[in-house]
């Protein structure tokens, strides 16, 4: 069972670490959509490697053929964020480098989104201390935090299962974290369903 759709975002220089942290999820069930992961940006259009010349073409590049690498991977990296129903936001030590802060954007649409987002490692600006924002010194601790999580989301699954069964449509668009009271007290899935189906009715 697929549990919650998660984007990474990071610096560049942090992918194959990331790589492995993809990994770990998919081990527990989560579905990871990051391109960038794969390596993807630094290919052509028909998939041939880039290389090193690419990159630096991508990088620094002035002709069409950079803008348009440049605008392809863009879409890519806003498609994978705008899908994911989680972000991990791995940051950096504030002011420890340069860089192009295209991760800052990433974690901006996901805020916009109202997506469930994570930072890892340090408080870069203001907007990580949003009380909604979840933060974790570690990813250590943010992988604790998704086991702890496949219990709950599993039995969402079920819900939205069984909501699909009874044709119960404006289940399938709520957010889950309203929800997670009522996993945490133990109620089943036909009482949930049950309690939403005679409030509808009382509103009616």
């Amino acid at each position: 069972m697929k549990l919650s759709k998660i984007y990474l975002a990071a610096r560049y220089s942090r992918r194959l670490e990331l790589c492995k942290y993809r990994e770990q999820l998919q081990e527990l069930g989560y579905e990871v959509q990051a391109r960038w992961l794969d390596g993807e940006h630094q290919l052509a259009n028909d998939g041939t490697p880039i290389g090193e010349s690419g990159e630096a073409l991508v990088e620094g590049g002035d002709c069409a053929r950079a803008a348009e690498l440049r605008s392809q991977f863009a879409l890519d990296d806003w498609e994978d964020v705008s899908s994911a129903e989680c972000v991990i936001s791995f940051t950096e030590a504030p002011r420890s480098s340069a860089n192009r802060g295209g991760r800052h954007v990433e974690y901006g649409i996901a805020l916009a989104r109202g997506a469930r987002v994570i930072v890892v490692g340090h408080r870069e600006n203001i907007f990580h201390w949003l009380p909604q924002v979840q933060f974790c010194e570690t990813w250590e601790s943010a992988l604790t935090k998704m086991t702890v999580d496949v219990p709950f989301y599993q039995w969402w699954e079920g819900l939205r299962e069984e909501a699909r069964q009874r044709d119960l449509q404006w289940l399938l668009s709520e957010d889950p974290e309203d929800y997670r009271q009522a996993f945490e007290i133990g109620e089943s899935v036909d009482q949930v369903l049950n309690e939403e189906i005679e409030e509808a009715r009382s509103s009616c």
